[in-house]
């Protein structure tokens, strides 16, 4: 009935426990600081990574369909004989009126062009039966003189940063050209037929008899000369539109480049596009947009450097002059079940649209929502990658610029 003591199972009395220290305020502080430090770095890296959103910053009213972007801004049309460049931020720079010195309005420039950086402006105008050409910087009339008289009356024009304008027939066999700097003609010679000119003045392309060729360009002792004229093999971009910047899409880097993305070099040598489809090429002529189905490809043909990104939907899109930045237009097809009748045209709305500006590597760095399909648009991002300038049709027809800014 009772069991035999066994002291080994016998409960043990409890010693008294050490009290604890308080913990040590500066520890406890530091452990929350961290922690705290880490969640902000945390929450940071994702709002980081989050697309920004644009916001209208500027409403602009223009004449037509021209938007010619530069590094200080961009030109616009605002009615048949007035040019004005815009900051990025939607404010005058400078106004050009193409009408003659009386102010009567004339035919309007049948060419005009923009330096890269957006210093100075040059228009060819009919007055009186002849073809004129009138120049500007910032503004402020520089040059105005009659251009020699050709069989077909039709002159190119380019606005070089040096301030140099070239202004050449666009007619065979030979093409008349003159350069002026300021207020006088520096040189004179000829260029290749029916061509167009680098954003540099450094190259031009134009068709032969015997097909497309390209040369150099030198402005040397009062004279313009080409040096021996390379062949290409396949179509370039040769747009005669004064109104897009796509007329200097044929150069990029120093070179000529082909619709397949082939690179022709002043030296006679090239670089086959391996697939790459050539799309548009920055103001500059420095980076080129190629495109490849779904895939996008930022091109650099004077250093080799290249990135590339994946999007469903690509439509095609604009490169920055350094590379960083390519702002693409994408279409999203919408559900079933968000099909609907547009108001205005009553047409069935099966997709949207949006513009996607993505930064070397790759990176989705903000999203353009566009509400209505315009009839026709133009745009362009701003060399910064944070604006764009975006010219489209109203539903009265006219044409309205917004300018986009990046909230951050």
């Amino acid at each position: 009935m009772f069991e035999e003591y066994d002291p080994k199972r016998a409960p043990r009395p409890r010693l008294p426990q050490p009290a604890q220290p308080p913990p040590d305020p500066v520890l406890v502080r530091r452990a929350v600081l961290i922690s705290l430090g880490l969640v902000l770095l945390i929450g940071g890296i994702w709002w980081w990574r989050q697309p920004a959103q644009y916001q209208v910053v500027a409403r602009l009213s223009a004449h037509d369909s021209t938007l010619l972007p530069c590094t200080k801004g961009f030109l616009l049309r605002t009615n048949a004989h007035t040019f004005v460049l815009y900051d990025w931020h939607g404010r005058v720079r400078w106004r050009a009126s193409t009408a003659d010195a009386s102010g009567r309005a004339t035919a309007g420039p049948t060419e005009f062009s923009v330096s890269p950086d957006g210093s100075f402006f040059a228009a060819a105008i009919v007055e009186d039966g002849r073809i004129h050409l009138r120049s500007w910087q910032e503004g402020h009339a520089l040059y105005h003189g009659k251009l020699p008289r050709t069989a077909h009356e039709r002159y190119r024009v380019k606005a070089l940063d040096s301030g140099r304008i070239f202004a050449w027939a666009y007619t065979t066999p030979e093409s008349t050209a003159l350069a002026i700097a300021g207020t006088r003609i520096v040189a004179r010679g000829t260029l290749l037929p029916h061509c167009v000119m680098a954003p540099d003045g450094g190259t031009v392309v134009g068709r032969q008899q015997n097909g497309v060729q390209y040369a150099g360009v030198i402005v040397r002792d009062g004279k313009i000369t080409i040096t021996p004229s390379l062949p290409i093999d396949e179509a370039v971009n040769l747009d005669d539109d004064p109104t897009l910047v796509t007329q200097t899409a044929a150069f990029a880097g120093g070179a000529v480049v082909s619709r397949r993305g082939t690179v022709y070099r002043l030296d006679g040598g090239m670089t086959r596009g391996s697939g790459w489809q050539h799309a548009t090429i920055s103001p500059q002529g420095t980076a080129t947009l190629q495109t490849r189905g779904k895939e996008c490809r930022i091109f650099l043909p004077a250093t080799g450097a290249a990135w590339a990104f994946s999007l469903e939907g690509n439509l095609g899109g604009d490169a920055t002059d350094d590379g960083r930045y390519a702002l693409v237009w994408k279409q999203v097809r919408l559900p079933e079940l968000l099909v609907h009748d547009e108001p205005a045209s009553g047409q069935a709305r099966v997709s949207r649209f949006e513009l996607v500006l993505y930064e070397r590597p790759g990176r989705v760095r903000a999203r353009l929502p566009i509400r209505a399909l315009p009839q026709e648009a133009t745009w362009y991002p701003s060399p910064d990658g944070k604006a764009i300038a975006f010219n489209a049709t109203r539903r009265d027809g006219g044409f309205r610029c917004r300018v986009y800014r990046l909230k951050r």
